[in-house]
């Protein structure tokens, strides 16, 4: 996967720099409330899912294969929790 930031203060930060919380991983949304399937959401404590975005601000898609799954940087795969 491509390295994902999210937006702190209004400027893109990688996700393990956020001061607010703690990163925790990935999630790809299952499309609901209006969302787009595998839309990536960076999970920090809380917990709380904060939009992820690509190196020029537009929201990263993984894809509806994905839909429902974590992501683990370490391990680089995609799991069920």
């Amino acid at each position: 996967m491509k390295k994902a930031y999210i937006k702190e203060g209004g400027k893109l930060i990688s996700a393990k720099e956020s001061k607010e919380r703690v990163f925790c991983g990935y999630y790809a949304a299952i499309g609901y409330n209006g969302g787009k399937a595998g839309d990536l959401f960076a999970v920090l404590s809380g917990p709380v899912l904060v939009p992820a975005y690509d190196r020029g601000g537009k929201r990263i898609n993984v894809g509806k294969e994905f839909q429902g799954m974590s992501y683990d940087e370490k391990q680089n795969i995609w799991y069920n929790e």
